[in-house]
């Protein structure tokens, strides 16, 4: 498909870039190789893109690579299965199975992928007091056929149809009563909530992807050589052996232009999430806006406060593809700091993280906090950055 080819072109130019960093060079650089997970089938026959997008392992050996695909592919495969809300597949409880017994109290055993992604799902919208939140799935239904990678036209969803929509997003206080998890045999009850008249619908979103990029960290490492496990930009983890003392670099670009506005180093391992407003979004002529992909589940419409979140560290890209969509709906640069602060104590983990704001026309700033500093490589003449204290 010609979405997977350019896809495919975007990662493995960036893949390029990071190979051309290591801190020991030999004499004649290998060049990577890349192999995308293929199409997968639900029940119906259907065909669908792995994560709902495209997912690259990137390797320096075409054998090693070879031998790793199949491994990696039935990993994407079955995750794809499990956290795909709006397909089923034979003999799975995914969550398209839990969405289906809505409010019926069946007890639905779960495989301990998706238990443990509804698990720190829920963790993750109380931490953020609602700015993430998993039962986000009718309000974002409302918005699927009006994004495109490209600048289109569209209205609105009506502000009855929006209400109506975030009726059915649980309050994150009360997410552990209607996500009813039973840690003793895997298994939820999804229970009904009042408010709703139509139905709470469960959708984890980039999420997900974060989920895919760890789970292949965690399933590929004991190979013990280089690799780029992605799905789409958004979500990366890259790794080496220390053995091999490798510096892995990457950039931020000016958002909808290629300009490179900042780059950043990290050793070894480094697990990468980044959400911005020019990949999926409309033109909205009524309010005069680009309206992007990440809702704000409290508000029901997008936030434009900011351009692009990036957030890097040496584990848990889970984690961080969360982060990236809370941060997005964060206003203040204090309050951003206090929730990275807190995530980092509980998932242990050292975070660093640069916020764009600003336009071509009057500039671009960039704010960091210091673990961010510490680690840029490069930062654009034209570039104002502020650094925020962790």
């Amino acid at each position: 498909m010609l979405y997977n080819y350019i896809m495919k072109k975007i990662i493995l130019i960036l893949f390029l870039i990071l190979a051309g960093c290591g801190r020991e060079k030999s004499p004649v650089q290998p060049e990577p190789v890349s192999a995308s997970v293929s199409v997968l089938y639900d029940q119906e026959k259907t065909m669908l893109l792995p994560m709902n997008t495209s997912v690259l392992l990137t390797m320096y050996d075409p054998q090693q690579l070879d031998q790793a695909m199949p491994d990696f592919e039935a990993l994407i495969h079955q995750l794809h299965q499990l956290f795909d809300p709006d397909h089923g597949f034979t003999s799975i409880n995914n969550l398209y199975v839990i969405n289906q017994h809505y409010g019926s109290e069946d007890k639905l055993l779960l495989d301990p992928l998706l238990f443990d992604a509804l698990k720190d799902a829920i963790a993750l919208s109380v931490l953020s007091e609602g700015s993430f939140n998993p039962t986000i799935g009718a309000l974002s239904d409302l918005y699927q056929n009006k994004y495109s990678s490209l600048p289109i036209h569209a209205e609105d969803p009506a502000d009855e149809d929006i209400n109506a929509a975030l009726a059915c997003v649980v309050p994150y206080d009360q997410l552990d009563a209607i996500i009813q998890l039973d840690e003793t045999d895997h298994s939820v009850i999804f229970n009904t909530y009042s408010p709703c008249e139509q139905k709470v619908k469960l959708n984890l979103g980039a999420f997900a992807k974060g989920i895919a990029a760890q789970k292949a960290y965690e399933a590929l490492k004991h190979l013990d050589v280089p690799f780029m496990a992605a799905c789409s930009e958004s979500s990366q983890f890259l790794y080496a052996p220390t053995k091999i003392n490798k510096t892995w670099t990457w950039g931020i670009r000016e958002p909808n232009a290629k300009t490179l506005l900042a780059a950043y180093e990290q050793s070894d391992i480094a697990a990468l999430s980044t959400s911005g407003d020019d990949q999926q979004y409309y033109y909205c002529e009524k309010h005069q806006i680009n309206h992007h992909h990440i809702l704000d589940p409290t508000l029901g419409r997008s936030r434009n406060m900011i351009r692009s979140v990036s957030v890097f560290s040496d584990n848990r890209a889970d984690i961080l593809d969360a982060l990236t969509t809370i941060l997005f709906n964060i206003e203040d640069a204090k309050q951003r700091i206090t929730l990275i602060n807190q995530i980092e104590t509980i998932y242990e983990i050292k975070i660093g993280y640069t916020v764009v704001t600003g336009s071509q026309e009057d500039g671009y700033q960039l704010t960091m906090n210091q673990t961010a500093k510490d680690a840029l490589a490069y930062q654009g003449d034209a570039v104002n950055a502020i650094i925020v204290e962790d």
